[in-house]
């Protein structure tokens, strides 16, 4: 009986001799993002650990922002090594200081996580920059003019942008040419070198074209587009004529949609845009010579997938051809299928619209709003049900001016003010996926300012504050887009006193 006994005891001092308690505590093995960075509220914080945790302890992770508790979604790995921390509500303000805290945390032998060496401390601003090239005006230096943007219904954002480049070797002078490139988590991924080919590099003598006055789409396959103005010299280097060129991205190399200008005349400003199902169009203005008239005329043309087709009846767009056509805007109807386009401008100082169907017959020819209020417009859309929206600013009573939306409810017109300030740089508007109206603009302040708002229920909601840069002077083709959460981005370019040139994205940081 004792021998059983002793054996027994024995037995039992062996197999805790080979197990014995666990007594180690847990550490943290790894932090994301690190402290003192700065934090994407769209992205988790990630903490490793040393070893499993006790789901039970969760509940003693604690994030705070302002003296305000925040609630947050917790996820622990399958083996208990790995935490991930999402914020499920923004801080009560911004700029915030968001500190996380462990000390709750146990192993499943309830060991206490051995402090970290410094508090998990990160600034979430409102705004964060995802992409800021500043080149600076000198002779010979390529700045970036007129970056346009454009995404993806994946939310891919893409960018173009028109710059000189030097000459070859056996030339004298530089030419202007486009390039393009695709905004990622990275920063830049340039897309080919240039679309357009400044001059044969082995020619001896000037001939070339150089290209500015970028616009950029993308169309139902997600590849990028651009258009721009184009310049062809002849062999003394003297311009010889003058057109509009389209490319688009395949992947690899850009290739070549074709020129769109009319002949005859020097095409202008442009807006390119991709229809609902996929196909493109565009609207230029072009010294043409029109009922007797040479002035500026608008022309819209579409591409039905191998040339470029005129749809303006084979006449200008404008009400009176004897005025001169200015700051074209174009939108499809998405309750047509792509079949009806609406174009505004202005003319004479009027704010006019016109509806042109898949036949290129143009229709309307409202005055918006008339020459007394010094109109300047800056975007055409459609809502979810089809209505126009029309984006502009107008001299307002009182002085100053108003930055105003018209709505065309069929033949009921709804005006939306949407801001007031002494100038406006720049706007745009964005139909936001859930019917949302979201809007962007710039406005003359002191730092000038970038705005973002949501129209929503009936009402503008401002996202503030506004967005200040190192622009003090001007903000221009100011866009608004969305991210892959759904969050307002605003892309601009601008310049200041200094003769600093900008190409600037921008991405409000709250909850998505």
């Amino acid at each position: 009986m004792h021998t059983r006994i002793w054996g027994a005891l024995l037995l039992v001092l062996a197999l805790t001799a080979c197990n014995p308690a666990d007594t180690i505590p847990p550490y943290v093995t790894s932090l994301s993002p690190l402290p003192r960075s700065q934090l994407d509220v769209a992205t988790p914080l990630t903490v490793t650990f040393s070893e499993a945790i006790d789901p039970a302890s969760l509940s003693a992770v604690e994030l705070s922002a302002g003296g305000s508790v925040l609630a947050a979604d917790l996820s622990l790995s399958t083996d208990g090594k790995t935490l991930a921390i999402s914020l499920s509500e923004d801080p009560p303000s911004y700029p915030a200081e968001l500190s996380l805290s462990l000390s709750g945390l146990k192993d499943k032998a309830g060991n206490p996580l051995v402090p970290l060496a410094e508090p998990w401390k990160l600034t979430v601003p409102e705004w964060l920059v995802l992409n800021n090239v500043k080149q600076h005006d000198d002779p010979g230096n390529s700045y970036r003019r007129d970056p346009r943007m454009a995404q993806s219904s994946s939310g891919d954002t893409y960018v173009a942008y028109w710059a000189t480049v030097p000459p070859p070797t056996d030339r004298h002078t530089s030419f202007y040419t486009a390039f393009a490139y695709k905004l990622g988590t990275d920063g830049e991924e340039v897309l080919g070198s240039y679309l357009f080919d400044p001059g044969c590099a082995s020619c001896a003598d000037q001939s070339g074209a150089g290209a500015t006055n970028t616009d950029i789409a993308v169309d139902s396959s997600g590849a990028p587009v651009v258009a721009n103005s184009v310049f062809y010299y002849d062999s003394a280097g003297n311009l010889s004529s003058r057109n509009l060129a389209v490319s688009r991205w395949n992947g690899s190399v850009w290739g070549s949609l074709g020129n769109v200008g009319i002949s005859g005349g020097a095409p202008n400003s442009l807006r390119l845009a991709a229809g609902p199902d996929g196909r493109l169009a565009i609207v230029f203005n072009q010294q043409t010579t029109v009922s007797g008239h040479s002035k500026y005329h608008l022309y819209l043309q579409r591409y039905d997938g191998s040339s470029w087709l005129t749809l303006s009846a084979g006449d200008s767009l404008n009400h009176d051809n004897a005025q001169n056509a200015w700051s074209p805007r174009l939108a499809f109807d998405p309750t047509s299928s792509g079949a009806t386009v609406a174009v505004a401008w202005i003319e004479n100082n009027d704010l006019l619209l016109r509806y042109c169907d898949e036949a290129g017959s143009c229709t309307g020819a409202d005055t918006v709003t008339g020459s007394s209020l010094s109109p300047r417009l800056y975007d055409v859309a459609y809502d979810n049900d089809g209505n126009t929206l029309l984006l502009y600013s107008q001299n307002a009573s009182g002085g100053g001016r108003d930055l105003i939306i018209n709505r065309y409810q069929g033949l009921s017109l709804e005006t939306l003010t949407v801001a007031h300030a002494n100038g406006f740089n720049s706007a745009d508007q964005l139909r936001a996926p859930n019917g949302d109206l979201l809007i962007a603009w710039g406005a003359q302040e002191n730092p000038n300012a970038v705005h973002v708002a949501r129209y929503h229920a009936g009402s503008f909601h401002e996202y503030a504050p506004a967005f200040t840069a190192e622009l003090d002077t001007f903000l221009h083709n100011v866009q608004v887009g969305l991210d892959a959460n759904g969050r307002p981005l605003a892309h601009w370019g601008g310049y200041d006193t200094q003769n600093w040139y900008y190409d600037y994205t921008t991405l409000l940081n709250h909850v998505p």
